[in-house]
């Protein structure tokens, strides 16, 4: 019988299912769900005696696409608040605080009455692609539910809808992308994060299986060929642009 190697399907059916929140390693689960720059996962997790601890794991960090570290606290953010409604589910409720003694590190205090937020339903749900997108507009009812969602403090939404302004943005978008990706450093970093085929990404359980983004799957020895020969500014901004 043909040996067609792991299944990347069930192995991601499997990852992306629920668990059983009332237990530490079933909020950990929730939590790791979050969103996170190259799917790095630079989290560490501490049980404390009131909760949970979330640390940053700085040996994943990004030093070249994040070298101020801003997308990886943010990541730390995304986890909490994973965190947090994964724990609601669990009927407990729970409160945030940042360390002060030095240790960076969020803290994640769990109490005995809490209520299930919607949004924990979502956490499965959530998503990235690089797909082109389709050009259809966005529904009117979806850009007013985005609005009222991002009345909170310390944000604010701008929806750019005027095609002149879209291109203004983008020609941005590409000046930034093609300095990015003629950086040496950058390629490296982000090469050393991609999983060229389904056995390589289930095996690694981190950063970025190429097969997501339409590419073809390869040995890992040749897909790093490969990307250093195909992966240019142009070429990229061409995908941008779409």
């Amino acid at each position: 019988m043909l040996n067609r190697g792991p299944d990347y399907d069930a192995a991601t059916a499997a990852l992306w299912s629920h668990r059983d929140p009332a237990e530490f390693m079933g909020l950990v689960h929730y939590t790791t769900l979050a969103a996170n720059s190259h799917n790095a996962q630079a989290w560490r997790f501490r049980r404390t005696t009131e909760g949970v601890a979330i640390l940053p794991d700085m040996a994943r960090a990004l030093p070249v696409a994040d070298s101020d570290h801003h997308h990886l606290y943010a990541s730390l953010g995304c986890a909490a608040e994973n965190l947090m409604l994964a724990a609601g589910a669990a009927g407990r409720s729970s409160a945030m605080e940042f360390a002060t003694d030095g240790e960076a590190r969020i803290e994640i205090a769990l109490g005995q009455v809490g209520n299930r937020d919607g949004l924990f339903d979502a956490i499965l749900e959530r998503q990235c692609t690089r797909s082109d997108f389709s050009g259809r507009p966005v529904p009117r009812s979806d850009l007013s539910a985005m609005q009222v969602a991002a009345r909170v403090a310390g944000c604010e939404l701008l929806l750019i809808e005027d095609r002149a302004k879209i291109e203004q943005v983008l020609e941005l978008i590409l000046a930034a992308n093609a300095t990015q990706v003629s950086d040496p450093a950058f390629a490296e970093e982000l090469g050393s994060w991609l999983r060229f085929n389904a056995r390589a990404a289930i095996e690694m359980g981190d950063g970025l299986y190429s097969g997501c983004s339409g590419n073809p799957s390869l040995p890992t020895f040749l897909g790093r060929i490969m990307f250093g020969v195909f992966f240019k500014p142009d070429a990229e901004n061409d995908r941008y642009a779409r």
